[in-house]
Order: structure tokens, then C-alpha cells, then sequence
């Protein structure tokens, strides 16, 4: 599980979104919140803590990607709880993770996209 914290720590950090305002907020935001990792903390807390952070910069950002970004935590606390249970690997964690992750990029996105016009 090294570099886990890592991964963690670069959740939604693109190349084409690493420069834009929106991630710089939630960096600052994430930073602000010293959420406790994995494994000095169970995953759901950690993202339960994380969300909690990230959340309201999303909303003041791009509001129009709540919805996505709600789903997303939801389907990401489902992983975790199955993460802390022991039912699924952290490399498991971290492919579903991934899926979710990049699909969300993708939102976010085309949301600020479609909000530039």
C-alpha cells in the first residue's frame, strides 16, 4: 500500500485541470482540512473528511457538478466500505476508484465547458 497516500493526495489531478482555478481551490481546501490518511484513519473518514472539504469548493465553482461530484463521494464511500472491511484490496480501491475518478474529470469538464458559453 505505499504510495497509497500519494494517490490520495492527487485525487482529481489531471494535467489539463492541475493549473485550473477549480483544482487549486480544492488543493488549498484539502490542505486547510489535514483530513487524517489511509491507513492512520479507516477510508471511509477519510473521504467522509475529504468531501467535506472538497464539497463547498465544487459548489462555489462549478455548481452545475454538485449532482456528479455527490455521486461520485457516494460510489467512492462504497468502495472504502469495502476497503475496511477487508472485502476488496487497496489495489481493487484504487482500479474502481480510478474508473469513478476519471469519469467525474470528464463531468467536470464538459460542465465548465458548457457553463463558459
Amino acid at each position: 500500500m505505499r504510495g497509497f497516500g500519494l494517490l490520495i493526495a492527487l485525487m482529481f489531478v489531471t494535467p489539463a485541470m492541475a493549473e485550473s482555478v477549480l483544482m487549486a481551490a480544492i488543493n488549498r481546501a484539502r490542505t486547510e482540512a489535514r483530513c487524517p490518511h489511509y491507513p492512520k484513519a479507516t477510508m471511509v473518514n477519510y473521504i467522509i473528511c475529504d468531501s467535506a472539504a472538497v464539497r463547498p469548493v465544487v459548489a462555489e465553482h462549478l455548481p452545475e457538478a454538485l449532482g456528479m461530484y455527490d455521486d461520485h463521494i457516494k460510489g467512492n464511500l462504497v468502495s472504502a466500505k469495502k476497503l475496511d472491511a477487508g472485502d476488496i484490496s487497496g489495489r481493487q480501491f484504487v482500479a474502481e476508484w480510478d474508473v469513478r475518478a476519471r469519469e467525474l474529470v470528464a463531468k467536470f469538464e464538459e460542465a465548465g465547458r458548457k457553463a463558459k458559453r
